[in-house]
């Protein structure tokens, strides 16, 4: 058997909400593929580096590296932090510990995390293995470390010739892959809970479009086609009203809600910007008489919002227009009785 139209764009609206998130799932997992790979080859195999040429080499930027360090000392240590009792402070807002260590007789920067800083200040290694990003040292910062160094008795030329201009940015394996991995867990978060939440607020509707009557469902879905057919049927953006029925055939939620059943409209405005102009977005709420609640955007105009609220009016006077917290706050503390006392307005 055919299906009705109600039905068609409801199942239509199901299959494009699941191939969009099949979409989502599948970038999702593309991301976190990249980030696992990006962590089995900086953890199974780092480019290791075993002299200063090989360090100095432009193509390094970026790579995950490790580097076996003997016989190190550090010759100066500090950690540029507000709050910080180590070191010395040389900036307000950089938040970096870097040590200069001795590589191959010249000067190499890393930049610890806080935990590796401070057992390196405690211990005083003799060797380190240094795991890490190279990354290029701004003038700004390299100039506060060539500074920090002058107090060990360097000179200008030697720093000039001494101090690598890359540095090590030192972190695990894990960590260099942390962000396609938070990044793709992101976006399986937002998309799955997007889907769920769509997915119940259709299917709510729909089982109480047939909760509210006793007859055969498909009954109730020709009754709908028809009356869509009419010409007397009223239609405001995604909006549909019928002789007995709101229709709302949005992108998000397909529904179809009985006159009767519809205890309360309101909307929740917000503004948004598009094409350089100020428009205006409204999140209008539909609450049903079995306490079911969903919500759709209106992109329409002001006076097009008060034209669908005038036309609610006029096929269903018993129904609650507009914002009220008087509304609200009967539903919040006794929801039972609000509903009860607005069933006997329908008598």
């Amino acid at each position: 058997m055919e299906d009705s139209f109600f039905i068609y764009n409801y199942k239509r609206n199901m299959i494009v909400r699941s191939i969009l998130f099949s979409i989502a799932l599948f970038f999702s997992l593309s991301i976190l593929f990249s980030g696992l790979s990006l962590f089995n080859k900086n953890y199974t195999s780092p480019l290791i580096i075993d002299d200063s040429l090989s360090y100095s080499s432009s193509n390094l930027k970026d790579k995950y590296i490790k580097i076996n360090l003997n016989d190190i000392r550090a010759l100066n240590v500090s950690e540029y932090v507000r709050s910080s009792n180590l070191g010395i402070k040389v900036g307000e807002f950089d938040n970096s510990n870097y040590v200069a260590l001795c590589f191959n007789n010249k000067i190499l920067i890393a930049d610890l995390s806080d935990s590796d800083f401070e057992e390196f200040v405690k211990q005083s290694p003799s060797s380190y293995t240094l795991r890490g990003v190279v990354k290029c040292l701004n003038e700004d910062k390299l100039s506060l470390i060539k500074n920090n160094l002058k107090e060990l008795g360097f000179s200008d030329a030697q720093l000039n010739s001494l101090v690598f201009k890359n540095y090590v940015q030192a972190m695990s394996p894990l960590q260099s892959a942390s962000q396609p991995i938070i990044i793709s867990l992101i976006i399986f978060a937002l998309s799955f809970t997007l889907f769920i939440h769509i997915s119940i607020q259709n299917s709510k509707m729909l089982n109480s479009l047939n909760g509210f009557s006793n007859v055969y469902p498909d009954l109730i879905y020709e009754e709908i086609d028809a009356e869509l057919l009419c010409e007397s049927v009223y239609i405001n953006d995604s909006i549909m009203i019928t002789e007995h029925y709101l229709v709302i055939l949005s992108d998000l939620l397909v529904a179809a809600i009985p006159l009767s059943e519809l205890v309360w409209v309101y909307k929740k405005p917000d503004k948004m910007y598009k094409d350089r102009h100020l428009i205006k977005r409204h999140r209008i709420f539909f609450m049903l008489s079995n306490k079911v609640c969903c919500s759709i955007n209106f992109y329409n105009s002001d006076d097009s919002f008060e034209e669908l609220l005038s036309h609610i009016s006029s096929q269903c006077p018993t129904t609650i227009l507009g914002y009220s917290h008087d509304v609200d706050d009967s539903i919040k503390n006794d929801s039972k009785e609000f509903f009860d006392k607005w069933s006997h307005m329908q008598i």
